[in-house]
């Protein structure tokens, strides 16, 4: 992935439209104005102009990386390591059979109570991890 990639994914992400991330930028920078949309285009665009080095400082800050993971066209923001524990849970349930899932369906989707307190120990701690994570997605600025 190149450093344009990154930028963009990270951006749609943090879902900030160009023009909220030429604005974060620009204040962090001190200018009196935003960046505006079309440059902020050029960065994703591949083929296009990417940032200079101080003004990439900055745009990594704003996207919760930093400069050398959008040099090499990484996309996860920092934090976005995978957890050995969680990928060896992930894997458990991908061969997990049908009533085990659908033990956790019930309890992440429909939050049945009985139905995670029927789960392992280590599997209620995923639903709960999951729940988190959905719940992030739907409101990005919800901290927990």
């Amino acid at each position: 992935m190149s450093i344009h990639s990154a930028i963009k994914a990270l951006r749609e992400r943090a879902h900030l439209s160009q023009e909220e991330l030429g604005k974060r930028v620009a204040l962090l920078e001190g200018l009196p104005k935003p960046l505006t949309r079309p440059a902020v285009g050029q960065w994703e665009k591949d083929g296009g102009t990417a940032p200079k080095r101080k003004r990439l400082d900055y745009v990594a800050q704003v996207l919760g990386t930093t400069t050398e993971r959008l040099l090499a066209g990484n996309p996860e923001p920092l934090g976005a390591e995978p957890d050995p524990a969680r990928q060896r849970l992930l894997e458990r349930l991908r061969t997990a059979d049908a009533a085990t899932l659908r033990l956790v369906e019930l309890a992440l989707l429909e939050d049945d109570e009985a139905a995670a307190a029927r789960l392992s120990p280590s599997l209620r701690g995923l639903v709960g991890f999951l729940k988190q994570q959905i719940a992030a997605e739907i409101d990005p600025h919800d901290g927990t």
